[in-house]
């Protein structure tokens, strides 16, 4: 598909959970993001050179109810002693997924210090077409620390821009700390949005949305750890409070 290079195979179980801001409301706003769970398989294709990734992948699942999403949330909830959310009967009824991802990601050395430590740049280009979302999703990252041919950055979960599951060490600690924005052009959002053949709850999405990422990575005895901090413009019309804040913990080995 994407001609010579190291070809990889990855096979990933995702599930995700939308809530509104007030999960203690039995029937939440009308004007705040609907209750949505979403749980898929993905098949995917990656693709390396020396200086690009590609990714090809296809996701197929479901969103609504029996994505499980109430199940796990309010069961998680039980264990930690909190309260559960209780607005689940409105979430978006069930309906099925399917959507295909395609992204490249360059990697561009910028300068190399004499002590063995390198700085470089990850543009990346991303796209998703389906049933839940279509966007296009251009994205800039930049490194610096040693090791840096070992991966094309650290993972996260999409739609945010990933450097991907894969990794080769190519020294026997490799690290680096990265900072990166990205800019989302959202054609249709389906857990904004609403669903596609039912009628639900909806709200109305920004055609654009702004990200930056910063972090760091570590890979040590084939075993990589990174931390991702994200902080995000609004994604919806009428969406309170300021900007959407989170962290992402990821923890790898190779096999």
């Amino acid at each position: 598909v994407w001609g010579d290079g190291t070809q990889r195979i990855s096979i990933t179980l995702t599930q995700r959970i939308y809530t509104p801001g007030d999960t203690s409301a039995s029937n939440p706003p009308l004007n705040d993001e609907p209750y949505a769970g979403y749980l898929a398989a993905t098949l995917g294709l990656i693709q390396d050179t020396a200086t690009t990734r590609s990714v090809l992948a296809v996701s197929a699942g479901v969103v609504g109810r029996d994505a499980g999403a109430e199940i796990v949330q309010n069961g998680f909830h039980t264990i930690i002693g909190q309260n559960g959310t209780h607005g689940w009967a409105h979430q978006l009824p069930s309906e099925p997924a399917f959507d295909i991802l395609a992204s490249r990601t360059w990697r561009v050395p910028v300068t190399r210090f004499g002590n063995g430590l390198q700085v470089d740049a990850l543009p990346q280009l991303s796209g998703m077409v389906g049933t839940t979302e279509i966007y296009a999703q251009p994205a800039m990252t930049f490194r610096i620390g040693e090791g840096l041919g070992s991966d094309f950055g650290a993972p996260l979960l999409r739609p945010g821009p990933s450097g991907s599951n894969a990794y080769r060490p190519t020294r026997p600690i490799v690290w680096y700390l990265f900072a990166g924005v990205a800019g989302k052009f959202v054609g249709h959002d389906e857990f904004l949005q609403g669903s596609d053949f039912q009628t639900s709850r909806s709200v109305d999405p920004y055609r654009a949305v702004g990200q930056f990422e910063a972090g760091f990575a570590i890979i040590w005895r084939g075993v990589r750890i990174s931390y991702t901090q994200v902080f995000q413009t609004k994604r919806f019309h009428g969406e309170v409070g300021g900007i959407h804040e989170y962290g992402s913990l990821a923890l790898s080995g190779r096999f």
